[in-house]
């Protein structure tokens, strides 16, 4: 029925890993971004979340992310490649791009039928998220991009 939109697997896989290049594009001050809970909350796919950790600790340490795993590597190897073509890189854009990924989550979840019980307000969560995400772009139109 008439509920959000539902993001398709796609969508959300490039919703992510648009965080994450955002994120490496912004460099040390985004790290804080990439917190293990968030992770887990708001990723849906395993290899985009042992991506995500491995650039934070990456980024706090200042050096280029890797991972043992092949396939989590080459998802850092694209996330590299894509924030090499960021051309204001900011740790506002970062955060906007994690609160697009806040929003899909909320959404999927909202199309599973959770945070429909009492008490539960995942409806007014992604309004309030839709809300920050036109608020940061906006901001981000306004002028050149500039750290959060």
């Amino acid at each position: 029925m008439g509920g959000p939109p539902s993001p398709s697997a796609d969508d959300v896989a490039r919703a992510e890993l648009s965080f994450l290049a955002e994120c490496q594009a912004a460099g040390r001050e985004s790290a804080g971004l990439l917190e293990d809970a968030r992770i887990a909350d708001l990723f849906a796919h395993e290899p985009h979340r042992q991506a995500a950790a491995a650039l934070r600790d990456a980024l706090r340490q200042e050096r280029p992310p890797v991972a043992a795993d092949p396939l989590v590597q080459r998802v850092l190897d694209g996330i590299a490649a894509s924030a090499a073509q960021v051309g204001h890189p900011s740790v506002a854009a970062a955060e906007l791009a994690g609160l697009r990924v806040e929003l899909g989550a909320v959404t999927r979840a909202l199309r599973r039928g959770a945070g429909t019980a009492p008490g539960d307000d995942l409806v007014n969560r992604r309004l309030e998220l839709q809300q920050r995400v036109n608020h940061g772009i906006g901001e981000l139109l306004k002028g050149p991009r500039r750290g959060a």
